[in-house]
């Protein structure tokens, strides 16, 4: 039992590691304790939300991307690198969109560079939400 709980610490390490140095959680200089409750429990689902993509495309890499992403966050992906103002109908896989979104945070995504990580996908995710957000704006 306590070699199975060790075998999780590499997996706790990694979601810390998203949590401060992704999320910047340490840099948080809020005075009030409730507001730190709030932004650490807010920051602490992005975290989670962004290793488990980064768990799934290493499990499952053929998925389909709609289990971790919104439509709207697929679908602006795929008008951002396919260069179309209409997106396909077919959601890409969790893989590719793991890679776009990883692209959009600085992965260079050569032939041997292997699997995004963590803090590609954070800086990606940043840029996501801002472009996903103007997509539903232009979109209505």
């Amino acid at each position: 039992m306590v070699v199975h709980f060790y075998s999780m610490r590499w997996k706790i390490e990694s979601y810390f590691k998203v949590l401060k140095s992704g999320c910047n959680i340490e840099k948080c200089r809020l005075a009030d304790g409730d507001r730190l409750k709030k932004y650490i429990a807010l920051f602490s689902i992005i975290a989670w939300r962004i290793y488990w993509m980064t768990f799934i495309n290493r499990i499952n890499p053929e998925q389909s991307c709609e289990s971790a992403l919104t439509e709207n966050e697929w679908k602006t992906l795929d008008c951002y690198f396919n260069k179309n103002a209409k997106s396909t109908t077919d959601p890409p896989s969790i893989n590719q969109a793991i890679v776009w979104l990883a692209r959009l945070g600085g992965f260079l995504a050569r032939k041997n560079d292997g699997d995004p990580g963590p803090t590609y996908l954070w800086r990606g995710w940043s840029r996501l939400q801002d472009m996903a957000m103007m997509r539903e704006l232009v979109i209505q």
